[in-house]
């Protein structure tokens, strides 16, 4: 199949002000660069278009995305930025009918309030278990009722599964992100020797406090999962072979 990820850019409606926000930093979508590599191990055929990176005003996005005639689109937004998600979507089914599917923090904690009717799926919670098996049943026999953490329609009805299950193996043996399907060209950051090239990556998923002010219950970050020293200096030294990018940011939830 041919899956084709997209990050909408969220700095195009303030002007001035996106500029000094991509100067700031433009992160890589980690999230979705994992699950490309995931599917990827799968046998799928995937492509990345960050549009945030590229600097790709709407139309320009969604003409590259219907452009590529995938088989499905997955999309993901963050309470803040999630009405560009929907504004992609919606200009999408506007000139094709390919399927989307949605997912990421926002859709997990307000589940089907965020089930705009520009998605055809969704997924509540995690995503590294549920969307191998979506894929497959969404390739096969379209049996989804079985599928936790799954919002679906049928007959113009919506039905959802409850919460995906979290991924509970060490992080160890999830593949490292198809950097490759990224521009890491376009991702800099400020250091003490000017605007040099980096890139995230994550030791660590989940946080031991419960704080008042944070949506740990729904997002089930308190449930700590972790990488080998090793794996995480792999990983490091192949983005320093691969890429000659030498500055890193951790998107750990704790560091320490």
């Amino acid at each position: 199949m041919k899956i084709l990820f997209v990050y909408p850019s969220w700095t195009g409606d303030y002007g001035i002000i996106a500029h000094f926000a991509r100067r700031a930093g433009v992160f890589p979508p980690l999230n979705l660069a994992l699950l490309a590599a995931i599917c990827e191990k799968e046998g799928h055929e995937c492509k990345i278009i960050d549009g945030e990176a590229l600097g790709l005003k709407m139309d320009k996005l969604v003409q590259q995305s219907v452009s590529y005639n995938p088989d499905i689109i997955a999309v993901t937004g963050m309470s803040p930025f999630f009405h560009k998600t929907v504004e992609f979507a919606k200009k999408v089914k506007q000139l094709t009918n390919i399927p989307i599917i949605v997912g990421g923090q926002h859709v997990t904690i307000v589940k089907t309030e965020a089930f705009d009717d520009c998605f055809d799926y969704g997924i509540v919670g995690e995503a590294e278990n549920t969307l191998p098996i979506f894929l497959c049943e969404f390739n096969g026999s379209k049996r989804f009722s079985a599928i936790k953490g799954l919002m679906y329609r049928k007959n113009s009805k919506v039905f959802e599964n409850g919460t995906a299950d979290p991924y509970n193996d060490t992080l160890d043996n999830l593949p490292w992100p198809s950097r490759h399907l990224l521009p890491m060209n376009k991702y800099r950051m400020g250091t003490l020797h000017g605007r040099l090239p980096f890139s995230s990556i994550q030791t660590i998923r989940g946080c031991p406090w419960k704080c008042i002010f944070c949506a740990s219950d729904q997002l089930n970050t308190t449930k700590i999962r972790m990488r080998s020293p090793k794996s995480t200096v792999d990983e490091l030294e192949h983005v320093v072979n691969t890429y000659n990018i030498r500055h890193f940011n951790f998107v750990d939830d704790v560091l320490t």
